[in-house]
């Protein structure tokens, strides 16, 4: 599975993170510049957060 932002909304937020992808070993978050795998047994907790036009995924991750 699959989320990512539309350009409208790449250019509007200004993160570096913009593609959130499922994976068989985890979490890989990745932008233009930037790729990143979570394993999941480093993942500690999701948070999702609802907004008027788009949402935002928060990723806590243990070291």
């Amino acid at each position: 599975m699959e989320l990512k932002a539309t350009s409208m909304g790449k250019r509007l937020a200004q993160h570096p993170y913009n593609r959130v992808r499922l994976m068989a070993a985890g979490v890989e978050v990745s932008g233009d510049k930037h790729e990143y795998l979570i394993p999941f047994n480093q993942l500690l907790d999701i948070a999702c957060k609802r907004g008027l036009v788009w949402g935002e995924l928060e990723f806590f991750a243990g070291r």
